[in-house]
């Protein structure tokens, strides 16, 4: 492929611009190698959460699913000894589960691990996340 500059008259030829056309993002979260469990944009904006303010979280499991199948975020009130903070920036939101991931077995260093929103309920009064993964 030929750099701008070694293309002669480029001056003089006619640019079509392709048009892309804007797709709506669905909510979803990613585990990224480093074990940070990373939700992006259209998830932070769908579940209501916000800049500067103090989200903690705790991973759940059920009894029938696989942990990299189906994971349960539960919000809590204060920071305990199973939760980790939410780290929200402009763009998306990360909550570092690494040791939960090594414990699960799941080999994020290897496998990538993609979520969508299942639902949002409740789970004895508490906010409950439900993460589907990505088939």
């Amino acid at each position: 492929m030929k750099r701008v500059s070694e293309i002669k008259n480029f001056k003089h030829m006619k640019l079509n611009i392709v048009s892309i056309p804007k797709t709506k993002t669905e909510p979803m979260a990613r585990i990224y190698s480093n074990g940070h469990l990373s939700l992006n944009r259209a998830l932070v904006d769908a579940l209501g959460l916000t800049p500067g303010k103090d989200y903690h979280v705790a991973l759940a499991l059920d009894d029938i699913h696989k942990p990299e199948e189906k994971m349960y975020l539960v919000f809590e009130e204060s920071a305990g000894r199973s939760t980790r903070k939410v780290l929200i920036t402009n763009r998306n939101c990360t909550v570092n589960f690494s040791r939960a991931f090594d414990e699960l077995g799941l080999d994020y260093l290897k496998k990538k691990f993609y979520y969508d929103l299942e639902k949002e309920d409740t789970w004895e009064g508490r906010r409950v996340v439900v993460l589907d993964r990505r088939k």
